[in-house]
């Protein structure tokens, strides 16, 4: 029973006997509506929220939204299905010569069809390197744009070694053709990224940093990773740990696989 029916019941109990209904009938339209109010403001206030947490162009999580969802990530217990939490960096390589040569519209698509690559390969892989388990409205966060040309990814991992598979793929994603095509990116100037990751394995007990200070690094590890990709065309990747500070161990560069 809600607040407002609850008052109607309290001021009803101290009439006769005799109009307690009559004021319940009276007054209890009041308290549907007050309800269905309630109702409509909360529809309204999610859907704001949600214009507010999501890019419009690629309905990918927002720079704030991603770094809360990664933060509460990071704060969860480690468990047998989810013991590391995985940082991808991805950048558009050329996408000042798509916008000069093809035009902004084309730079438009590039950037739409790889928040759908991104999106679609996180989403398929679930069932073989991610954590598979329910999911809530804050998944949607877990792909962000995080600037005009750049795409940020947080992975639930069983280990830090899951990594291994999923960054080199998402790059092999993004860089095929078909796959760019099939996203509505049918430009001849060429589309593929810089991939730079990090993985986290989550400690048994919390480290002795806020998980907000260790997003940020953790984010700021795999932007440093991405700009290696860059120079070189391969995907770095890293494995990140915390004991008494933040350290970072890049451990080996990956070539991307060939596209099959």
């Amino acid at each position: 029973m809600d607040r407002l029916q609850v008052m109607i019941e309290r001021w009803a109990a101290q009439l006769p006997p005799d109009l307690r209904q009559a004021f319940r009938d009276e007054f209890g339209p009041f308290a549907d509506e007050y309800d269905r109010t309630l109702d409509t403001i909360e529809i309204i206030w999610r859907r704001r929220e949600q214009e507010y947490a999501l890019d419009q162009s690629t309905g990918l999580a927002r720079r704030r939204p991603f770094l809360q969802h990664l933060v509460a990530l990071l704060g969860t217990p480690t468990t047998p299905i989810l013991g590391a939490i995985g940082v991808v960096f991805i950048d558009l390589d050329n996408l000042k010569a798509i916008n000069d040569t093809c035009g902004h519209a084309a730079g438009d698509r590039a950037i739409a069809a790889v928040a759908g690559i991104i999106r679609e390969a996180v989403r398929s892989s679930r069932h073989v390197d991610l954590v598979d388990r329910p999911r809530d409205g804050e998944a949607e966060y877990a792909v962000s744009r995080h600037g005009g040309d750049e795409f940020l990814v947080v992975l639930e991992l069983r280990d830090a070694s899951e990594l291994d598979l999923v960054a080199p793929r998402l790059k092999r994603h993004i860089d095929d053709v078909d796959k760019q095509r099939a996203h509505g990116y049918d430009s001849p100037a060429r589309l593929a990224a810089s991939v730079g990751g990090v993985a986290y394995a989550l400690p048994e007990k919390p480290a002795a940093v806020s998980p907000h200070e260790l997003a940020k690094a953790l984010v700021s590890a795999a932007d440093e990773l991405m700009y290696g990709s860059k120079r070189d065309g391969l995907v770095h990747l890293a494995v990140a740990g915390y004991t008494d500070r933040f350290s970072i161990d890049h451990k080996h560069v990956r070539p991307p696989s060939p596209v099959h």
